[in-house]
């Protein structure tokens, strides 16, 4: 994963500070406990049993070890019956078409996404960018802002990967409000990088040294800390 993306999902899991959250895809678990730094809590769902021994420590994260296929689906179906939501989910799991596609419609096909923000790892991919256009085209939940390029990828020459670009971050916003959406600029048409990663600082290097409280300007904290209190309420 690049430094800036990373950081996009510091900035924004730290300004959402979520109740809960999902991730799909665990592997190693360091975005887990990056997210799990500002989530209540985190439920982590990888085909691997060996991701719930190596987040043992972490008393916020739970595991779900099977396909996410299957468990993603039955999860949404438990939190949208119990009534609670998801506020925040972040999708790096089966990069083919089938799986990305798999993973988006179930999100968007569930009243526990119904109000959420959802970052999509590898949307350079072109397996990844297809699924994401055909899912959110059949989504049942209202989208206020999809950007495929929300942080784009990187050209790439590994000979296991089928694509020409790897990397990048998509980002779909669900909800009728579009304030949110309005405030990250991803309205179509909005430019590939969005204004909050170019405000938040003018090197990688001292995005990540600084954090994201010293980064994002005070104003755009501000405003995504009062869409965060809007939509708990």
């Amino acid at each position: 994963m690049l430094p800036v993306e990373r950081l996009v999902i510091h900035a924004l899991a730290g300004a959402l500070r979520p109740r809960l959250a999902i991730e799909v895809g665990t592997e190693r678990g360091d975005t887990a406990r990056l997210i799990a730094r500002y989530a209540q809590r985190l439920i982590c769902i990888d085909i691997d049993p060996a991701v719930r021994r190596r987040l043992a420590d972490c008393a916020n994260i739970e595991v779900v070890t099977g396909d996410s296929a299957r468990e993603l689906p039955r999860l949404l179906a438990e939190l949208a019956g119990a009534g609670r939501g998801v506020d925040f989910c972040f999708v790096d799991g089966d990069h083919s078409y089938e799986g990305v596609r798999a993973d988006l419609s179930a999100l968007l096909a569930s009243p526990a996404a119904a109000r959420t923000v959802i970052l999509v790892h590898d949307s350079a991919m072109a397996g990844s960018r297809r699924a994401l256009r055909d899912a959110v085209a059949e989504a049942r939940v209202p989208i206020a802002a999809c950007d495929a390029d929300f942080s784009q990828g990187v050209a790439t020459d590994i000979e296991c990967l089928s694509a020409t670009r790897a990397g990048g971050l998509a980002l779909i916003v669900t909800g009728a409000d579009p304030a949110l959406a309005r405030l990250l600029r991803v309205e179509p048409g909005a430019v590939t990088l969005p204004e909050l990663c170019e405000r938040i600082a003018p090197t990688r290097a001292g995005l990540l040294l600084r954090g994201w409280r010293q980064a994002v300007p005070k104003r755009l904290r501000d405003r995504l800390y009062r869409w965060r209190r809007g939509a708990r309420r």
